[in-house]
């Protein structure tokens, strides 16, 4: 029975891990920057522009902002600047 239980937790860690990812982060400044790979993309911001694997540049407003990265079990990645949608794939 214990070995059951375990099993079963690792197996929910296991798929929730690989179903999605998500990352939010504030800036403010021109020297906040992040870089992260979600989903076998590349995302990074540096002087208010969000950079998808260093083709798809995104300029943001040059104020303190709130973005929030979500993907899906599928793929996709989704970006969000300030609730507002500013990339799907």
């Amino acid at each position: 029975m214990k070995h059951l239980l375990i099993t079963t937790i690792a197996a929910v860690v296991l798929v929730g891990c690989g179903l999605s990812s998500s990352g939010t982060h504030t800036v403010s400044t021109d020297q906040d920057r992040f870089e992260r790979e979600i989903n076998g993309r590349k995302i990074e911001y540096r002087n208010w522009i969000i950079t998808v694997d260093d083709n798809k540049k995104i300029p943001i407003e040059k104020k303190k902002s709130t973005i929030k990265i979500d993907s899906t079990a599928s793929g996709k990645v989704y970006i969000f600047v300030n609730e507002k949608q500013v990339y799907d794939e």
